[in-house]
């Protein structure tokens, strides 16, 4: 009960008050919901990045984290790829449903529930080790597959790849990884202030961009895609990650934080990348709110069985 309420009233409430601040100004001044993703995707995003990636050392779990993270890409995609054929829908559809499945919220969710779980333990700093490492590994999907895989609906393969390649975030990280090996502290510097101001507003800007989408969204009852959606991420994709870290032979701290972290929600960098490439932004918008929703409720069956599935020495 305390996991459940930590997630309403920490997680799952702020978010959706700045999602709900979204659709208010949305509705009372007609924003231009493009530029406000413009500013995410070539602004905000890339420091966010750059941040993120020159300021953690992921090196401990990289290596089985990467693995299982590349079969569970496979895996949502795969599944996500196959439901969209099995109800027949549209190729744009179809890609917007893909992106739904494998671009999920590690961040301004999975951290502190990752946090909260194991404050008091000796094993925090390896989870959130681990969290983190999932986290960036999102970041680099979502600015190359995910911007690809939402562009491939209306252009050419090839046009697809350049507009993956003409994302700022993907030249953070490589930048970052760079400056990471030079004898040079760049977080001492006067430039080090500005970038973690626009860092802190990824979050806030992200999902007022997202309510600002739903303003202009009509949510109808029985929307059945939707529901494909919300049950592609918050059950399908847990049950395919026990069945990877069973074949994998990960268990521990590891094993419970991979687990917990396939629960989360779509990300709502799913909902931007729709929205930037116009590719179903109103699905991919409610894909994120409805598995958000959802996940306060799926989150604390998986913590509850993370337990039992994956018990520490």
């Amino acid at each position: 009960m305390e996991i459940f309420i930590h997630i309403l009233t920490r997680n799952i409430v702020p978010i959706f008050i700045l999602i709900g601040t979204g659709v208010l100004l949305g509705w009372k001044f007609k924003l231009d919901v493009g530029t406000l993703s413009k500013l995410s995707f070539y602004a905000v995003m890339p420091v966010f990045t750059f941040v993120n990636v020159y300021t953690n050392d992921l090196s401990g779990t990289m290596g089985t984290t990467l693995l299982y993270a590349f079969l569970f890409f496979l895996f949502g995609y795969a599944a996500a790829a196959l439901a969209a054929v099995v109800f027949r829908m549209t190729p744009k559809k179809r890609h917007a449903l893909v992106n739904s499945s494998i671009l999920y919220n590690t961040g301004n969710i999975g951290i502190p529930l990752i946090t909260l779980i194991y404050t008091g333990t000796p094993y925090l700093n390896q989870a959130l080790v681990a969290q983190i490492t999932l986290m960036l590994l999102q970041v680099v999907i979502g600015n190359t597959v995910g911007i690809y895989n939402a562009s491939r609906g209306q252009m050419h393969w090839k046009d697809s790849i350049i507009s993956v390649l003409k994302m700022p975030a993907i030249y953070a990280i490589v930048l970052a990884s760079v400056l990471k090996q030079f004898d040079f502290d760049l977080s001492q510097t006067f430039v080090w202030p500005a970038f973690d101001y626009i860092r802190q507003a990824m979050i806030a800007l992200a999902l007022l961009t997202l309510g600002v989408q739903l303003s202009n969204t009509r949510i109808a009852a029985g929307e059945h895609d939707i529901i494909i959606a919300v049950i592609l991420r918050l059950i399908i994709g847990p049950l395919g990650t026990l069945l990877l870290l069973k074949l994998l032979g990960v268990s521990g701290v590891l094993a419970q934080v991979l687990f917990i972290a396939s629960a989360a929600p779509s990300s709502v960098t799913s909902a931007l990348i729709a929205i930037e490439r116009k590719a179903e932004p109103d699905f991919a918008s409610k894909s994120v709110m409805f598995s958000t929703i959802f996940c306060s409720i799926t989150f604390v069956f998986v913590v509850y069985f993370s337990r039992i599935l994956f018990p520490l020495q």
